[in-house]
């Protein structure tokens, strides 16, 4: 096994492409990396504004509905899952996560 393929070594890619604005190489290795920790919070928020940033909406309202999955009450996920649906104009959909 090669070390980028390792838990720590995922990590560390998806964090060193995030900081050099690769968005789709970060994307991938934090994709990897949730394979390892599925339950990774702050993991799964940095993906889901990556996929923003590269306008892959379905995908980012995928990612923010399993942030919401993991924890109901995580403000900062409905606030995402808003913003995504308006930027694809669906506005009846970008409501209810914003009020």
């Amino acid at each position: 096994m090669e070390y980028f393929e390792t838990e720590e070594g995922v990590l560390l890619a998806s964090r060193l492409f995030g900081a050099v604005q690769s968005t789709s190489k970060a994307s991938k290795y934090l994709k990897e990396y949730l394979k390892f920790q599925p339950d990774d919070l702050p993991t799964y928020k940095l993906l889901a504004q990556i996929q923003s940033k590269q306008r892959d909406f379905s995908a980012a309202v995928e990612t923010y509905k399993k942030i919401q999955q993991l924890d109901s009450g995580d403000a900062e996920a409905f606030f995402g899952l808003g913003q995504v649906y308006m930027n694809m104009m669906r506005w009846a959909d970008a409501l209810p996560p914003l009020e």
